[in-house]
């Protein structure tokens, strides 16, 4: 693994030592404050609270740090002609001189390997597992985190005073519903957790036509690969919702260039994707019902495969989270300063930010002051609830316009001085 050494940063980047180290991660306190998420603002999260007295445990579902940028290029092959959007540097932790201001790709991945190595993050975080419940304790202010050991299946829940939500807001992928799906027996999976070197030869079933890239890099590799059209129940009424494909790093750049798939409608059931003897995906109409093998289609066919795999768009939220708890309104979570929600002082969102998850400076800086207000909360927290209820106050009844950067980077500095006081 790389580390700092050798790299000619900045002087300004902050020594290992200012960071407090903690207990291990299986034995946290109960002053502890839990982490979702190992990429920027993750490791961003771990490293402010720590450095400001808070004991943090990350979990993480991947292996390894990174996040969205942990996308092998065996997984996703389509990656090295697509790009990837750049990420900028940390503050306290600055790129080498020797690279441009900002960087993308593997270069991304080893410069925040050497961040979490730096700060001595790693340690802190349970890689392979996976969140799946987050809920209030009873007559106590502790958070309950549920998660499942992807290896073994193991669940685990403990309890925290805190909870940084850092997975970003097009994580998770959306569900589809069909008649008789319970009942099927092959797996059925989120495009989110294709790998396409994990089923060579397979019959796989593509739901969604911005499932595009899956079903092509399933032809590729020598399966058979149908792409169908998703469901008018789907929910996904708008671009943001259709463009429910694989990797982030493909999601920002099909988001900001449709161009790329042009007979992706915004509407996915309106267009069926055209199929070619060159890409070799088979095209196929609505899906109309399951049952224990097979899927039925709307103009009668039927297909046996052997893994499903739904393309239906993100949720702008988390799955493991009640929608009432996260202050949920009109689908999408209403947080003050795209941090917290009114419901809980001790849960709080990272990286609900317009500039996405590349923005090291505003992960930083909005870590930063969510260190400072978990320290108010365990030192003082009268004065941390009284900061809490007068920025929830300031919430509108419904989502406001998404703020500027520098507006965000001003309020946050703000606050920080607010929360000092």
């Amino acid at each position: 693994m790389s580390s700092a050494s050798g790299h000619p940063h900045h002087p300004r980047q902050v020594p290992a030592a200012e960071v407090m180290r903690r207990p291990s991660p299986w034995d946290p306190p109960a002053s502890a404050w839990a982490v979702v998420g190992a990429g920027v603002h993750g490791l961003a999260s771990l490293k402010a609270l720590q450095q400001l007295g808070t004991p943090a445990v990350g979990y993480e579902t991947a292996f390894d740090v990174g996040g969205s940028w942990h996308t092998p290029q065996d997984d996703y092959p389509w990656e090295e002609a697509v790009g990837a959007a750049p990420i900028s540097s940390f503050p306290d932790f600055p790129l080498p001189d020797t690279l441009p201001r900002e960087i993308d790709g593997d270069e991304a991945l080893s410069y925040l390997d050497r961040y979490a190595d730096h700060f001595g993050l790693r340690e802190q975080v349970r890689f392979g597992h996976r969140v799946i419940d987050i809920e209030e304790v009873d007559d106590e202010d502790l958070l309950a985190v549920t998660s499942r050991d992807v290896v073994t299946g193991e669940i685990t829940t403990d309890y925290f005073s805190g909870v940084v939500l850092a997975t970003g807001h097009s994580r998770y992928g959306d569900t589809l519903q069909y008649p008789g799906m319970a009942q099927f027996t092959r797996p059925i999976i989120p495009a989110g957790e294709f790998r396409a070197n994990a089923a060579p030869g397979a019959r796989v079933l593509v739901i969604g036509a911005a499932g595009a890239p899956v079903a092509a890099s399933v032809a590729a590799g020598g399966g058979t690969a149908w792409l169908a059209t998703a469901a008018a129940t789907d929910g996904a009424d708008d671009r943001n919702a259709l463009l429910g494909v694989l990797p982030q790093p493909l999601l920002r750049v099909v988001s900001t260039g449709a161009h790329m798939l042009p007979w992706v409608s915004s509407r996915p059931e309106s267009v069926a994707p055209p199929g070619d003897e060159t890409s070799g995906v088979l095209p196929k109409t609505t899906v109309d019902r399951f049952n224990e093998t097979s899927v039925w289609f709307a103009d009668g066919s039927r297909i046996d495969p052997d893994l499903v795999v739904i393309a239906a768009g993100y949720l702008a939220g988390f799955p493991y989270v009640e929608d009432e708890l996260l202050n949920v309104v009109d689908g999408q979570p209403l947080l003050a300063r795209n941090i917290f929600t009114p419901r809980h002082p001790g849960l709080v969102v990272s990286g609900w930010l317009p500039s996405g998850n590349g923005d090291c400076a505003l992960a930083h800086w909005q870590s930063m002051l969510i260190a400072r207000y978990a320290r108010r909360l365990r030192v003082a927290p009268r004065r941390a609830l009284s900061f809490h209820r007068g920025v929830c106050r300031e919430l509108p009844e419904r989502s406001p316009e998404t703020p500027s950067r520098k507006s965000l980077l001003r309020q946050y500095a703000a606050d920080r001085d607010r929360l000092e006081r």
